[in-house]
């Protein structure tokens, strides 16, 4: 009977022993994944792309997005951002790079979020690309600068 006792106390040891490794494991996979989400939170930024005329016009990605002509093309910056806070700064980062340049934008919100930050609207309709995007696409195209 001792012995039996024993193997049962000792068995309810091991499952207790089993069920705290996996809280502990639980717990490790836990802070992983909170150490994971946080990365990939601070890797949000600003890329920085080519584009043609025809992808500041109908490019489906265009949330958040900002095109400058650079002479036979366009650069596209575009915030990674989900955060408005965070594409603010994320604007605020290149600023220097696009002061005195022409930024075309298809996104309302990034219109506004560019104007808040004290660029002039200059939008132009006459200028071909805001024409096309507007008769064959129906989209509006802003054009703005620092």
């Amino acid at each position: 009977m001792l012995i039996k006792n024993t193997l049962y106390i000792y068995l309810k040891l091991d499952l207790l022993n089993v069920y705290f490794k996996e809280k502990f494991i639980m717990k490790k996979f836990k802070f992983l994944a909170i150490f994971l989400f946080s990365a990939v939170i601070g890797l949000a930024g600003i890329s920085k792309s080519s584009a043609s005329s025809s992808d500041v016009i109908k490019s489906p990605d265009s949330k958040n997005a900002m095109y400058i002509p650079n002479g036979n093309g366009f650069t596209k910056y575009m915030s990674t951002s989900g955060l408005s806070q965070d594409i603010l700064n994320d604007i605020k980062s290149i600023l220097n790079n696009i002061k005195g340049q022409t930024i075309y934008v298809r996104d309302y919100s990034m219109y506004q979020r560019l104007k808040s930050l004290g660029a002039s609207d200059i939008t132009n309709s006459s200028d071909e690309i805001v024409k096309t995007a507007k008769a064959k696409y129906g989209y509006n195209i802003y054009m703005v600068r620092f």
